[in-house]
């Protein structure tokens, strides 16, 4: 899987910061790695903004510095825009009990264990929608749900009910007819 692979790569690295691009993201320009390489962060996790792009949109995606503070309710970055020190990521390396999720689940630990979080007033990447994380979007917040209990993110209650309604979304999305929302405008 993918995490599989972003661990097996993690093991073997030898710079003093990882980073991972999925098929289809690209950094924002040629200097973002000498940006962060210049940088004195220090941070155990270096996060910038990202630009998504979809059917040929763009759309800038601000990771504000306040994430942190508001963390780990309400994480506006992705591991895309980020820049793992490789000794953390040696230690940590991603759970691959989550497919889809376990980049969340990795910041969720991170943040857990104390690490350090830094903000780069950067775009960082290109984030290309439309990936697995798009395609099985019910699935990725079932994931959620899961990793934010298990941190205490949110409550029992508050999980089951989440569960809940994403189940009734997941049915009722395959019982109304693919279109029926743009006719009934």
């Amino acid at each position: 899987g993918l995490y599989d692979a972003m661990n097996i790569a993690t093991k073997i690295a030898k710079e003093d910061y990882v980073q991972f691009l999925n098929s289809g993201d690209t950094l924002v320009d040629s200097d973002t790695i000498a940006f962060v390489e210049r940088g004195d962060f220090d941070g155990d996790l270096l996060y910038g903004d990202m630009i998504q792009v979809y059917e040929g949109r763009q759309m800038l995606q601000k990771a504000s510095p306040d994430t942190i503070e508001n963390f780990p309710k309400n994480i506006t970055f992705s591991h895309q825009a980020l820049f793992i020190r490789t000794t953390v990521m040696q230690e940590l390396l991603y759970d691959t009990r989550y497919p889809i999720c376990s980049d969340y689940e990795f910041f969720q630990r991170a943040y857990a264990c104390g690490k350090r979080f830094r903000y780069m007033n950067r775009p960082i990447c290109f984030f290309q929608l439309g990936g697995i994380s798009y395609q099985k979007a019910f699935d990725l917040l079932d994931e959620t749900y899961d990793i934010q209990r298990t941190y205490g993110v949110i409550t029992e209650r508050e999980y089951r009910s989440a569960k809940r309604n994403n189940h009734w979304k997941r049915i009722s999305r395959r019982l109304i007819p693919a279109g029926w929302y743009a006719r009934a405008k």
